[in-house]
């Protein structure tokens, strides 16, 4: 499932759909600066859910067993909202440890063994991790023990950010085109386009609040785009 859904262009000070500022004209070399943006909200197509689960017990079998019980129920529940069992990858980490229990009132020291394995599913089902967070309180009433986190993704975003940049340029282009007409001038040759960092945000996120764990677990994403443009004016 691909559904990218794109906004405009927001238009700010002018009529083209991009924001520029810092328009400058050097007397001496006669060069025109101007910044052109682009900036989409898409959704993404892709998401990721890891579920940790846990158990501790006196031998590496019985621990063994018991979480495989807990998996099980796991990877049934998992069914019912189409994510089936190739859809899974499966890690395991295994420690030992010593702890302190009374026997007798008498403080004695027993070795535990404790177990996690780690379910990492992708999929293009993005209304997956919200499923899977209703069934967290089904699982602890069964004491399985589970830590969970998702992140969602765009799995074509190199071709989206080609896209905003040939966008941001034209931009820069029509700016600084509009801005020597109104001059009763005309534009010359494309002397520097440098392009700044784009920036990824929660779609309901403000700029100030933006983060990298707000960003990855919100479907839909802010994308924006900055360029740096200099032209000549035509002699």
């Amino acid at each position: 499932m691909k559904a990218f859904i794109y906004s405009g262009i927001i238009a700010i000070g002018l009529s083209f759909g991009g924001y520029f500022s810092a328009k400058q004209i050097s007397s001496a070399k006669q060069l025109i600066e101007v910044k052109g943006l682009s900036e989409k909200i898409v959704k993404s197509d892709l998401c990721t859910i890891t579920i940790d689960v846990e158990n501790t017990g006196e031998t590496i079998e019985d621990t063994q067993k018991q979480l495989q019980k807990s998996i099980d129920i796991i990877l049934d529940d998992l069914k019912k909202i189409n994510l089936n069992r190739k859809d899974v990858l499966i890690t395991s980490r295994t420690y030992d440890r010593n702890t302190e229990e009374y026997n007798d009132g008498k403080k004695v020291n027993v070795k535990k063994f404790e177990m996690t394995k780690s379910l990492k599913i992708s999929t293009n089902n993005i209304d997956a991790p919200k499923a899977v967070e209703e069934m967290l309180s089904g699982w602890l009433s069964k004491n399985i023990l589970v830590r969970c986190d998702y992140e969602y993704k765009l799995s074509d975003f190199n071709k989206l950010k080609k896209e905003m940049m040939k966008e941001a340029a034209q931009n820069a282009r029509d700016c600084a085109q509009s801005f020597v007409g109104a001059l009763g001038e005309e534009l010359g040759e494309l002397v520097y386009l440098n392009q700044g960092v784009i920036s990824m945000s929660a779609s309901d996120e403000s700029e100030a609040s933006n983060s990298w764990y707000g960003q990855t677990r919100s479907a839909e994403k802010k994308l924006r785009l900055v360029v740096r443009a200099g032209f000549k004016k035509k002699v």
